[in-house]
């Protein structure tokens, strides 16, 4: 089967309670980021042993759009689970299986501002050859736009189609209609702003731009953002969206999201090997080696586990560091910003050298860059 077909069949084997069926389309590591599956493939059975055991309701779902991007599949569902909704879903591939999944779904509204509903329109693929134009063209938007908070009508229009249709159900249609929609919020003291983009998938004139952000007034919760873009000739003409809080317990801790940096990194033996293969570097270096002449064995071996420790402690992983304060232990070692770039540079060619790259080895380097502040002295740094 295609990645589309499987997807596909994992949804009805899902509505049907066909426990062997799904498993066998799913790996065994199956990631899960929807709040209430719990993760893996041993997991996801449990999960659908229990609507075949009418423990919970089984949802009823009408595929509407499929969009296929690489060894990615999304699907846009009216769902009846038990009420109306409408779902996003995403499904990541790899060698044949389901290895990943996202979802999130929102109540329909008796009415609409548009009256549209949320999931009519549109559904034909077109314009193949205009896919990566019209993706970066969603990149663009929501970098400049959502992100930003720049909601000025010259900058909408560049992006829009004047009588864009919409599907969200609070938001009228035209880009007049969007900008109210907005300018209410505001008023009502009601923040709504992306925080960051994860996924971008395109399949020519369809666009799924899946984001983080908060919404809400004072107190913002987390929350997480599917918006489903068409597009003619580089406008957008229709657009369908989706807003669901993330919950404040999920069923997994995988997040809503994307895997914490602590499973990305191969969770406390990945964090180990990393270890082992940056710091004997970071020891020998010419500005740095000075700080471990004289340790013992004992001590240096100490060294390595309060480090894999911390690390993995830090990034939530179930690890207890008992070390000192990291400023503590640094404090009167005089190291300095040249000696911390040094460092850093250590740490990012083991990175690439272990294969940890994209946005892992990013965030990795950020939670390195985190202790900076309680590492390098103030006075030196400024030298």
């Amino acid at each position: 089967m295609t990645n589309k077909e499987i997807a596909l069949t994992i949804n009805q084997a899902v509505q049907t309670a066909d426990v062997e069926t799904a498993a066998a389309l799913v790996a065994e590591n199956y990631i899960q980021h929807t709040p209430v599956i719990p993760d893996g493939r041993k997991g996801f059975k449990m999960f659908l042993t229990k609507i075949k055991n009418n423990e919970i309701p089984a949802p009823k779902l009408k595929t509407v759009r499929v969009i296929e991007d690489g060894n990615f599949v999304a699907l846009h569902h009216e769902a009846h689970w038990p009420n109306r909704k409408a779902m996003f879903e995403i499904f990541r591939f790899e060698d044949g299986l389901a290895a990943e999944h996202w979802s999130a779904m929102m109540d329909h509204p008796e009415n609409t501002a548009s009256g549209n509903r949320m999931f009519d329109g549109a559904t034909e693929i077109m314009d193949l050859d205009k896919t990566d134009t019209n993706k970066e063209i969603i990149k663009t938007l929501m970098n400049e736009v959502f992100m930003k908070g720049n909601f000025d009508k010259s900058l909408i229009l560049g992006f829009y189609h004047p009588e864009v249709i919409q599907h969200n159900p609070f938001i009228d249609n035209t880009v007049d209609g969007l900008i109210d929609r907005v300018s209410q919020l505001q008023e009502q003291g009601i923040k709504i702003q992306i925080e960051h983009l994860h996924c971008l998938l395109a399949q020519g004139n369809f666009v799924l731009a899946f984001s983080e952000g908060k919404f809400g007034n004072d107190g913002v919760k987390p929350t997480a953002f599917f918006d489903l873009f068409r597009l003619e000739n580089g406008r957008i003409m229709e657009h369908w969206g989706i807003v669901q809080e993330v919950p404040d317990t999920m069923t997994h801790d995988n997040g809503m999201f994307r895997l914490p940096l602590y499973k990305r990194l191969g969770g406390y033996d990945g964090i180990a090997a990393y270890i082992d293969h940056a710091f004997p570097q970071v020891a020998a270096h010419p500005d740095l080696q000075h700080l471990f002449l004289g340790h013992s064995m004992a001590t240096k071996m100490r060294q390595r586990q309060l480090i894999i420790d911390k690390l993995s402690s830090s990034l939530k992983g179930p690890t207890i560091y008992l070390g000192k304060p990291l400023k503590e232990i640094h404090q009167g070692l005089n190291i300095t910003l040249p000696q911390w770039e040094s460092f850093m540079a250590i740490i990012n060619k083991a990175m690439d050298e272990r294969g940890i790259k994209g946005e892992t080895k990013k965030d990795f380097i950020d939670h390195f860059e985190s202790y900076r502040s309680v590492t390098v002295e103030a006075e030196l740094e400024s030298v």
